[in-house]
């Protein structure tokens, strides 16, 4: 016999692994994207700054 209940909570267990996996994915994506415009707007202001000196 199928044991329904089991089946459900194996199911229910896996699908929220799932969810859980891609909620971590999505934040360490936007963590990389805040953290690389950051590091882009350092370089820039670096940049300018060092432009602004030899002229």
């Amino acid at each position: 016999m199928i044991d329904w209940g089991l089946a459900g909570t194996i199911a229910g267990a896996g699908i929220g692994m799932v969810a859980i996996v891609l909620v971590m994915l999505a934040v360490a994506t936007w963590l990389m994207g805040v953290l690389i415009r950051k590091m882009e707007s350092r370089h820039r202001a670096k940049e300018e700054k060092q432009q602004r000196a030899q002229s």
